[in-house]
């Protein structure tokens, strides 16, 4: 991060927070387009499957981000992590509201 800093020309007691910023930005977008989708779900198997898509989809995207700056750090725990997410999407699908047809 510091390597980037330097290239944008960004001070280094800037760099922390505005990284903490981005990453804040980006968590609520993400759980934005997250909310909006699920609002929209009126049934819960395809409640069920949009989140395990979703959680699964964002733990993969995370571990191939591990992967490459990260060393491998998840690499070796690739198929527990992606067991977990499935197993958490399942689990929060059950607290997720479901919409009732009126009408």
């Amino acid at each position: 991060m510091m390597q980037l800093a330097a290239r944008l020309d960004v001070p280094t007691d800037a760099a922390f927070p505005l990284a903490y910023l981005a990453a804040a930005a980006g968590g609520a977008m993400l759980g934005a387009g997250f909310a909006w989708v699920t609002r929209h779900l009126r049934r819960f198997v395809p409640l069920l499957i949009w989140a395990v898509v979703f959680f699964v989809s964002l733990t993969m995207l995370a571990l191939a981000l591990s992967s490459t700056y990260g060393h491998g750090l998840g690499v070796a725990l690739a198929p527990a992590i992606l067991a977990a997410s499935g197993v958490f999407a399942c689990i929060a699908s059950f607290q997720l509201p479901l919409r009732l047809r009126r009408g």
